[in-house]
């Protein structure tokens, strides 16, 4: 249960970085920020630091290769 919990705190951050309009100040990357806002939800609060990194790598990861993912879509449409 906690790895799909993981995966609706990632897909919730990766949403929420579609509208993100502020700044991260105090945080490394606007990643972390949405991140951190996901998992704020109490819906969260059993992951354990596994799903947690598992998270943040999912985040960072679809936002890296976001191009990639976005052409994959836009051929099999």
């Amino acid at each position: 249960m906690s790895l799909t919990l993981a995966r609706e705190a990632a897909f919730r951050a990766l949403f929420q970085l579609d509208f993100f309009q502020g700044t991260a100040t105090e945080y490394e990357s606007c990643e972390e920020l949405a991140i951190k806002i996901a998992l704020e939800d109490e819906d969260f609060a059993d992951l354990n630091k596994k799903n947690l990194l598992l998270v943040e790598e999912k985040v960072k990861g679809t936002r890296a290769h976001l191009e990639k993912i976005d052409e994959i879509i836009q051929n099999n449409l």
